[in-house]
Formats: C-alpha cells, structure tokens, sequence
C-alpha cells in the first residue's frame, strides 16, 4: 500500500478535536539512536549501546487569520495533548498513529518568501511513544 495523504488530528481538551487543514508538510523524527560500543584497546565493536534521545513531530504550518489551533497557548500552558496521524491511499486508511505531544517550539512570526507564501513551524515534543490505533 502506497500513501499519498493523512489526515492529521490536533485532540486537547482547551480547543476540541480539530483535523488539521492548514499544516503543508509533516515530519516525524526520532533521535533515539544506536551506536558501536568499542571497549578501549579494541579497534572494532563488541557490541551496540542505545543513546537517549526525543522523539518530534515537525509541522510546517501555512497560518491564516483565524488559526486552527492557538499553538502559543498550547505551549504556554504545557499542556499534553493527542497529536494522531491517519494515513491514506486513495479512499483506503493505512496505519493510524496516535501521539501524547508537547508544544516545543512555535516560530515567532511567519517567514515568507519572494512569492507571498507564508508559514511557520511548530515542534511537537513525544511524550512517552506513538501507538498504533486499530
């Protein structure tokens, strides 16, 4: 199964459920990573060891007038919220990943381009791991 969309919905108890029209692009990331352990005298690994790490959720918003989701209340107030992701191929849902998230970061203020096209991005911080959802 190929997917070419998701739905991306936006669940806190300040503002509702709210299913995300304005966000262009989306990227999950982990940072949680696995390294060679190489014990001293030894020029290749024995081993691995896990290096701590955050997972995130980067969006880049496209804001309008009237915003979607107050993203600077959310991180303000630091309140935990569903962030959950369905993903699409064609009329067919695919997997469906539900996220406990924190607002880390929300750009200051729209940056634009030479074609008047603004956005802004907002960081969403896991807390704890994704989920499947059947």
């Amino acid at each position: 199964m190929i997917y070419d969309s998701a739905d991306l919905i936006v669940g806190s108890t300040t503002g509702g459920n709210v299913t995300l029209k304005r966000v262009k692009n989306f990227k999950p990331s982990d940072e949680l990573t696995r390294e060679p352990f190489i014990p001293v005298g030894s020029t290749r690994p024995v081993g691995s060891t896990v290096k701590p790490g955050a997972q995130m959720i980067d969006l880049e918003n496209v804001p309008d007038t009237i915003e979607e989701v107050d993203w600077n209340g959310l991180k303000a107030s630091g309140e935990v919220f569903t962030f959950t992701i369905q993903y699409k191929a064609g009329s067919v849902r695919g997997r469906r990943v539900q996220y406990s998230v924190q607002v880390a970061e929300v750009t200051p203020s729209p940056e634009g381009d030479q074609n008047g096209e603004y956005t802004e991005t907002i960081k969403l911080l896991v807390i704890g791991k994704g989920r499947e959802l059947n």
